[in-house]
């Protein structure tokens, strides 16, 4: 296919394929894919034996019960071996049935299948794999991390042994789903449903992408009351040549766009914004995020909104806002960000980059007078990082707003507000988290008091074998390769210690693996009193539509 290609181009091309540069452990990789979709349905008992699995199989099952417990409008059971337990010599269709009897709901089918870890010296290996089955309602799911140990490569791959390392089941108590997707049918606005209606690919085909519409569609919103009638309304950046919305919510349930009546219906590219009363008059006023600067808006009462500032900022992504100096109004810290993805910037160094956008934090002084105090507080030092958020948030109790900066491409940043002045602190207190950083979220997950940190991370199952391979990076320091590992293992989750150094929970409490992971929210969404977890998850479509 390469044939008349320049020698450099067809090169590069041959880079892309695992079979002619040199990675054999994706070629065996792409191998235990097939395999594993096979083995998903064979586990609950719907699906023939794959050819390479053997007669007899080395296995280890969990050996206790299976004990649901319920919360909420949840229940769930968790398996995974004690400790000592040995191994078993089983035939293969005895294997099948004990397998079958662990995955209770009924009703699943296979959903998903993951590469996670792979080890090969010779004719014999292991790999981990990661298999998730869903009932076709929605109501019931299976998640289970299954150690193969294999025998052979290439076309005579074997497997002779079956470890099931852990299992985790969750239903639903009642009846149907906990939630559904409405679609855009709460919006009343005609025109509105089928503009937000469509998917990033058919704006994408009508708009000039020199208006602004970016390939991952970065354009988030804001909650507040509008109207302070009790109900919450919207406010929804769009790309570039397409008015911001400005969704009010009537005592029906319903959304109406009134964003040009009330002059916020802005056509540049809209990546954030907040909804927050500035001036202390009792009516939420508006900041947003818009090409290359930050709009404040004032709101007049039970009038429209009135620009009153416009203060240049670069390429933002989001917006945080507190008091952070404690003079009794709110201040804003902007994002900054540029995409490598629309050709903005390269990344450099890869694991911890630091030739990003800059950051700002202005401070309000009243009367819609926003100063950049940004070098002024000390946050001016390694400020060309690629930040997807902030939050501000007073980790040591003692009283100010410190603020914890969540960064891609590399480590994420935590300044401890003193007195007005930020000091960075992340390595100290173990919150770095060198990662593809797209998130967070605060809630006291524990119950002791202390708020915690879910930070949302990219999960890439490749990620993970190949920098787990000896060629990978040959010569570099083996606490540096780490660094490549901790990237792709996915989202982290950090338990407050009232300002001692935080406490990092293995595999984020079971909420490690949240695919393309972007900004994950702790919530309460059975209202049981615990804190849960959101995570939206995806990145550009590939050929197998449910690998996101």
């Amino acid at each position: 296919m390469d044939q008349g290609l320049e020698t450099s181009l067809a090169r590069e091309i041959g880079r892309l394929q695992p079979t002619q540069d040199g990675w054999t452990s994706e070629v065996l990789a792409a191998r235990l894919g097939r395999l594993a979709n096979a083995l998903g349905p064979w586990m609950l008992g719907t699906g023939e034996a794959p050819p390479e699995l053997a007669q007899t199989l080395s296995c280890r099952f969990p050996d206790q019960d299976l004990i649901w417990n319920e919360t909420g409008a949840f229940a769930f059971a968790t398996l995974s071996p004690r400790d000592g337990q040995v191994r078993q010599e089983v035939p293969l269709a005895e294997a099948q049935e004990r397998l079958g009897e662990l995955l209770t709901p009924g009703g699943l089918t296979l959903q998903a299948v993951k590469v996670v870890e792979l080890s090969s010296s010779g004719e014999s290996g292991s790999a981990l794999l990661r298999l998730e089955w869903v009932h076709s309602q929605r109501t019931a799911q299976a998640i289970a991390q299954v150690r193969l140990t294999l025998t052979g490569n290439g076309q005579a791959l074997g497997v002779t042994g079956i470890e099931l390392l852990e299992l985790q089941l969750a239903r639903r108590l009642g009846q149907g789903p906990l939630m559904a997707d409405l679609g855009v049918d709460w919006i009343h606005d005609l025109a509105t449903r089928d503009q937000l209606g469509r998917s990033l690919g058919e704006l994408r085909q009508s708009l000039d992408t020199r208006l602004g519409l970016g390939l991952l569609g970065h354009h988030g919103l804001a909650l507040g009351d509008i109207d302070r009638d009790g109900l919450e309304d919207i406010y929804v950046c769009q790309p570039g040549g397409m008015p911001n919305l400005l969704l009010m919510r009537d005592g029906e349930g319903h959304f109406h766009d009134r964003a040009q009546e009330l002059g916020v219906d802005f056509c540049d590219p809209s990546r954030s914004a907040l909804l927050l009363d500035f001036d202390g008059d009792g009516w939420q006023d508006l900041v947003l995020a818009a090409g290359a600067e930050l709009l404040f808006f004032k709101r007049e009462p039970r009038g429209p909104f009135t620009l009153k500032l416009r203060a240049g900022a670069g390429h933002l992504t989001s917006l945080a806002a507190a008091d952070f100096d404690g003079d009794g109004d709110l201040d804003v810290f902007a994002c900054g960000y540029l995409s490598p993805y629309e050709g903005q910037q390269v990344p450099l160094p890869y694991e911890d980059a630091r030739n990003g956008a800059a950051n700002f934090l202005f401070a309000n002084e009243g009367g819609f007078i926003f100063r950049d105090v940004t070098e002024g507080v000390g946050l001016a030092l390694d400020n060309q990082r690629f930040t997807f958020a902030a939050s501000f948030w007073d980790y040591d109790e003692d009283g100010d707003q410190d603020l914890l900066v969540v960064n891609d491409f590399g480590a994420n940043q935590l300044w401890r507000n003193d007195g007005g002045r930020f000091v960075e602190v992340a390595e100290a207190l173990g919150v770095q988290d060198i990662s593809a950083g797209m998130g967070c979220s605060l809630g006291d997950v524990n119950g002791d008091g202390h708020e915690d940190l879910f930070v949302s991370n990219m999960f890439s199952s490749a990620g993970r074998r190949v920098a787990a391979q000896e060629q990978f990076r040959q010569g570099v320091p083996n606490p540096d390769r780490q660094v490549f590992l901790r990237h792709a293992q996915g989202n982290s989750l950090f338990l407050g210690q009232a300002g001692a150094p935080f406490v990092e929970v293995p595999g984020a409490g079971g909420a490690q693996m949240g695919r393309w992971a972007w900004g994950g929210i702790l919530c309460d969404l059975d209202l049981d009193g615990k804190r849960d977890l959101y995570v939206p998850a995806g990145f550009v479509t590939g050929p197998q539509a449910d690998d996101l």
